[in-house]
C-alpha cells in the first residue's frame, strides 16, 4: 500500500495534496492499487510503530507530514536536501523533541549522586525514555559517568599511581554501563548508535541471561534428580528416557506429554530439568499461564520468555533479533519444556518455530530445515482442560486454533500418562484412596464427555451435567470465610511461604467472586495496605514496557 501511494503520486495530481495517512479519504485500495474514491469516505490509520523500532518509527513520523513523494528518497527530502536517514529528516522538520531534559537531569543529579548512581540513571534513560540523540547524550555526560573509573582500576590493579587515557576511561565506562544494561537483559549492542568499548572485559560482557540460567548448584540438582528418578512410574520413566536421549543426541525431537491432572506431569518436568541442569546445560521452563509457570523450576510464561506477540497470525514471529542476548540464550538451550500447551494458540508455537529457525540458522544453515531449529521441545497438557480462547469463536474455531491442528503436530511424538499419582499416595488410608479414585474417574468421565448430559427438564443438553451430592459442599461451606479457613489453614502465619501458597487454590468462574475472596484474604494479612492507582499511559519504568508499548498503542489509552 505504501508503494502504491508513491506510484499514485506520480499519476494523479490530486493525490499529491494528501499525506499517506489522509489518502483513504480520497482513494480506496482495491485489487493491489489505489483508485479514486467515488462515494463516501474513510479515515486512515497507520500501524503503530514503537519508538525503539529505529528507522521504521521515523518513517512513520514523516508519512504524517510528507506530500507529493514519489520515491523513498523524496520522503526524506526536506527543503530540497535529501538526508541519509529518516531520523535526520525528522530532526530537520522539527518533529523530534530535543534531549534537554535528559541532559539537565544528569547534570542536576551530578550535584549529589555517586558516579555509579549516575550510570544507573543514564541506563534508565536509554531504556525507558525517548532519547533522540544517544551519541550526544553520551558525549556530554561520559565525564561525570567516569569519575570513579580511575580510582576503581587503581584499586583493582594495585597501582596507586595509575593514570588512564581518555580513550581508556571511555571504554571502561562503557563496560560499566554495559554491566547495568545486563541486569535488564540488554547490552550496548541493543542500543542503536551507542559506541562500544575498544577492548573487552570477558566477565563484564558475559551474557546475563545465560549466566542466570546457570546459577544453580549442580551437586544439589544431581542429588535431587537421582532421588526423583526412583519415584517415577513406568509411563513417566519412558518419557524421561526419551527426552534425555534426545537431549544427549541433540536429535531435535518434539514430544507431547498428554496426561490429566494428578498424573505427575509437573513432577516429571522437574526431574528432567534437574537431570539436564546438573550436567551444566540450559533448560527453559515455560507455561501458557502464569499460575502453571509458578509450579515449574525457574518457570516463566511462554509469551514473556520468547516475546511472543499478543496478536497472532499465521505468519507471526517472536520479537527476538538474531544478535541479542535472548537469541544467544536460545542457541545454547538444550531443552524447552512448555506446560499447558493446549491452552495456547497454535500460531504461538509456529511463531517460535520460525524464530528459532531464523536465530539458530544464522550459524547453522541446516537448522533452517529443522523443526524449532533442531532443539528438543517437551510440550505437555490435557486437551480436556481449557483450549485456546478465540474471541466470539464457535466450537470449530476453537478446535481449529489448537496445537493439534498445526503442522507441528505432524512431527510430534505423543506419550500418555494415565496413572493418577494422587490416588496412589501411600500416606493416606484405603478409604480416602478409594474416594480419590472415584472422584478422579468422575472428572475424567466429565472431560471425555461420558457423563449423562440433561437439563433440569430432562432435555439433552451437552453443556449440562449433574454433580453428585458428595462433591457439593454444604451451604456453610459456600461462605467465603469458611472456605478460606478450610483451604488455607493458619494463613496468618503461612501467607509469606511460597510453597504453602503453591499447593492451594480456590477456583471460581466469576471475577466478582474472585475479587471478594482476594479482598477477604488481603484483610487477613498484617501490615499496611498500599494502593497502586491506574493511569492513562504506560509506565516507562516497567521492565515489560517495551512489550506493553507494542501491545497497547498510546492512542488507545487516552
Amino acid at each position: 500500500m505504501l508503494m502504491g501511494w508513491l506510484t499514485t503520486n506520480t499519476i494523479h495530481p490530486e493525490a499529491r495534496t494528501l499525506t499517506y495517512g489522509q489518502f483513504p479519504t480520497k482513494f480506496v485500495w482495491t485489487d493491489g492499487c489505489w483508485t479514486r474514491r467515488n462515494k463516501g469516505m474513510s479515515i486512515g490509520r497507520m500501524a503503530f510503530v514503537h519508538p525503539t523500532a529505529g528507522e521504521r518509527y521515523y518513517l512513520r513520523q514523516l508519512l504524517n507530514y510528507v506530500k507529493e513523494a514519489r520515491t523513498f528518497e523524496e520522503i526524506r527530502t526536506v527543503e530540497g536536501h535529501t538526508y541519509k536517514s529518516y531520523k535526520e529528516a525528522c530532526s530537520a522538520m522539527g518533529l523530534l523533541n530535543n534531549d534537554k531534559e535528559w541532559h539537565n537531569a544528569l547534570q542536576e543529579a551530578n550535584q549529589w549522586a555517586m558516579p555509579s548512581q549516575l550510570r544507573e540513571l543514564f541506563v534508565t534513560m536509554l531504556l525507558f525514555c525517548e532519547v533522540t540523540d544517544v551519541v550526544t547524550l553520551w558525549n556530554n555526560s561520559y565525564v561525570i559517568l567516569s569519575k570513579d573509573i580511575e580510582r576503581k582500576k587503581r584499586k583493582l590493579f594495585g597501582h596507586p599511581g595509575l593514570v588512564l587515557t581518555e580513550e581508556a576511561k571511555r571504554s571502561y565506562t562503557l563496560i560499566e554501563v554495559d554491566k547495568v544494561l545486563m541486569r535488564y537483559g540488554k547490552s550496548l549492542k541493543d542500543i542503536k548508535d551507542m559506541p562500544l568499548p575498544q577492548f573487552e572485559d570477558v566477565n563484564g560482557l558475559e551474557n546475563k541471561l545465560i549466566r542466570d540460567e546457570r546459577m544453580y548448584g549442580r551437586k544439589q540438582l544431581a542429588y535431587d534428580s537421582s532421588q526423583k528418578m526412583q519415584q517415577l512410574n513406568k509411563d513417566q520413566q519412558v518419557v524421561y528416557d526419551k527426552v534425555i536421549e534426545a537431549v544427549n543426541n541433540n536429535s531435535g525431537q518434539v514430544i507431547f506429554l498428554y496426561g490429566h491432572r494428578g498424573t505427575g506431569k509437573t513432577f516429571l518436568y522437574s526431574t528432567i530439568s534437574a537431570k539436564i541442569k546438573a550436567e551444566g546445560k540450559i533448560v527453559l521452563n515455560v507455561a501458557s499461564s502464569g499460575i502453571a509457570a509458578l509450579l515449574l523450576p525457574g518457570g516463566r510464561t511462554a509469551h514473556s520468555r520468547f516475546e511472543i506477540p499478543i496478536e497472532l497470525f499465521y505468519n507471526s514471529t517472536c520479537n527476538i533479533s538474531q544478535n541479542t542476548q535472548l537469541a544467544e540464550l536460545l542457541r545454547k538451550t538444550s531443552l524447552i519444556i512448555w506446560d499447558e500447551a493446549p491452552m495456547d494458540y497454535k500460531y504461538a508455537f509456529e511463531a517460535l518455530d520460525r524464530t528459532m529457525k531464523d536465530i539458530i540458522g544464522l550459524r547453522d544453515k541446516e537448522a533452517k530445515s529443522k523443526l524449532f531449529g533442531g532443539k528438543v521441545i517437551l510440550l505437555g497438557g490435557d486437551f480436556r482442560q481449557v483450549l485456546p480462547i478465540v474471541s466470539k469463536g464457535a466450537r470449530q474455531d476453537i478446535v481449529q486454533a489448537s496445537i493439534n491442528r498445526s503442522y507441528i503436530w505432524n512431527d510430534c511424538r505423543v506419550y500418555m500418562l494415565s496413572k493418577s499419582m494422587r490416588v496412589s499416595e501411600s500416606n493416606i488410608d484405603l478409604q480416602k484412596q478409594e474416594r480419590n479414585r472415584a472422584f478422579n474417574n468422575w472428572l475424567l468421565a466429565m472431560g471425555d464427555g461420558r457423563l449423562e448430559a440433561k437439563t433440569e427438564d430432562n432435555e439433552t443438553e451437552a453443556t449440562w451435567i449433574k454433580i453428585p451430592a458428595e462433591y457439593i459442599g454444604s451451604s456453610r461451606a459456600l461462605d467465603i470465610a469458611t472456605a478460606v479457613r478450610k483451604i488455607y489453614p493458619d494463613f496468618d502465619n503461612m501467607c509469606y511461604d511460597p510453597e504453602y501458597l503453591k499447593q492451594r487454590a480456590i477456583l471460581t468462574p466469576l471475577n466478582e467472586t474472585a475479587d471478594l475472596i482476594n479482598s477477604h484474604m488481603a484483610d487477613l494479612i498484617s501490615g499496611d495496605e498500599k494502593v497502586y492507582k491506574s493511569c492513562d499511559e504506560i509506565c516507562t519504568t516497567s521492565l515489560e514496557c517495551m512489550v506493553e508499548f507494542e501491545s497497547y498503542p498510546t492512542e488507545s489509552l487516552k
